[in-house]
């Protein structure tokens, strides 16, 4: 039986050849990589294009391939990671050489999760390889207190950064390039949602640990995480808005700001029942009748701030989705994943083309405030989409 959403499901699964690359060999600006990876876009618009294997945008577009032939394909996604921090200590940005100075926010150890989970639960040869480079990634760069990987800066919580040591790369790595989150000043922000990315690395860490008998190990990395979560609520967790934030360590503040970064802990597994329903009333502060705005839907636009109301994105959707069904709330999932996949597809039939990110107030409308031209694609949109399509039947 057919759903509504069914040519643009057959459009997503024919157009991932487009991005599809294969470069093991070194070019002029492009590292090598070991096996096959998709790229976000490959049709330049007026001059910018992404034709590069970026780190997070990797992670959202391998969920579109899972119950699909592509399944496969992420095992040589997450083994292109491995061989970078073999090489480099971390994962760039992107393959480009032009991004060696930073990172992007970490994902490695879900990803590696789901291969294991789904593909490999019998491969602990395999699962052994990544423990150690998902633990070297992990040490390395964002407990790193030094160049060129100076991140934790403030009671064991991490920063972005750039080895350049200026906010708007350290801002870029966060992958909101660019946000009011961080007041341009990123240097000087402990984000929410990096660090609870880095409490579902120290759980994810000893889930591997106990898969492979290292109990010890993963008692460690339980208790990594149990210090992370209460430092974290301490700082970051507002008991008068019931609701998390950002934190400027350098002024011992909260941020003012906001955004769906607040529900990442939720996708991470660190909030507690009574945190998550709290959470889960803040949606309608950025849920529309076509998703969820990247910041409460009524703050007003900022020129070149893309990462802000009217836009709303594929990966904050998709974590906020994951967060809301790893804690029961699946009426709130499925809904949210319906009106994401509706506005897609309702800009698929007026253009035939996928977009990087949608405005999610009026989405007939241009999605605002960038720095570069709306691309289209494009890769993470394409796997969340796809994603949710196979969610809603």
């Amino acid at each position: 039986m057919g759903t509504k959403y069914d040519e643009l499901a057959g459009y997503i699964e024919s157009y991932w050849p487009n991005l599809r690359q294969e470069n093991t060999l070194e070019s002029k600006t492009a590292l090598g990589l070991p096996y096959p990876y998709y790229v976000p876009s490959i049709e330049a618009v007026d001059g910018f294009s992404f034709p590069h294997m970026f780190y997070w945008d990797t992670y959202f577009t391998a969920q579109g391939f899972w119950g699909t032939p592509l399944r496969g394909e992420t095992i040589g996604l997450a083994e292109n990671m491995f061989d970078l921090i073999r090489r480099f200590g971390f994962v760039p940005n992107s393959n480009s050489f032009s991004h060696l100075s930073r990172s992007q926010p970490p994902l490695l150890s879900s990803l590696v999760r789901q291969v294991h989970e789904k593909i490999k639960p019998n491969d602990f040869d395999w699962l052994h390889l990544a423990y150690v480079r998902v633990r070297e990634e992990y040490k390395t760069v964002w407990l790193g207190t030094e160049q060129p990987h100076n991140r934790m800066v403030f009671e064991g919580l991490s920063r972005y950064y750039d080895t350049n040591v200026l906010d708007v790369l350290a801002e870029a790595e966060s992958g909101w390039d660019y946000t009011t989150r961080f007041e341009n000043q990123a240097l000087r922000w402990l984000p929410v949602d990096l660090n609870a990315m880095l409490y579902k690395y120290e759980t994810d860490l000893a889930w591997m640990a106990e898969k492979l008998g290292r109990g010890k190990s993963a008692q460690f990395w339980n208790s990594k995480a149990h210090g992370r979560k209460q430092t974290m609520n301490r700082l970051m967790w507002s008991d008068s808005d019931q609701f998390y934030y950002d934190y400027q360590w350098r002024e011992s503040r909260r941020g003012g700001v906001k955004s769906l970064a607040a529900f990442v802990p939720m996708f991470a597994g660190m909030c507690n029942d009574e945190q998550a329903q709290q959470l889960v009333s803040h949606l309608v502060d950025f849920e529309t009748d076509y998703g969820l705005t990247t910041t409460v839907k009524n703050y007003e636009p900022i020129e070149n701030v893309q990462w802000a109301v009217p836009n709303g994105w594929a990966p904050l959707h998709d974590l906020v989705v994951d967060g809301l069904l790893s804690y029961g709330f699946e009426a709130e999932a499925l809904r949210i994943a319906d009106k994401w996949v509706s506005t897609v597809d309702r800009k698929f039939k007026q253009t035939g083309k996928i977009y990087e990110k949608y405005n999610v107030l009026d989405p007939d409308a241009e999605a605002g405030n960038a720095v570069y031209p709306d691309q289209h694609g494009f890769g993470w949109t394409n796997g969340v989409t796809f994603k949710f399509i196979q969610l809603l039947k």
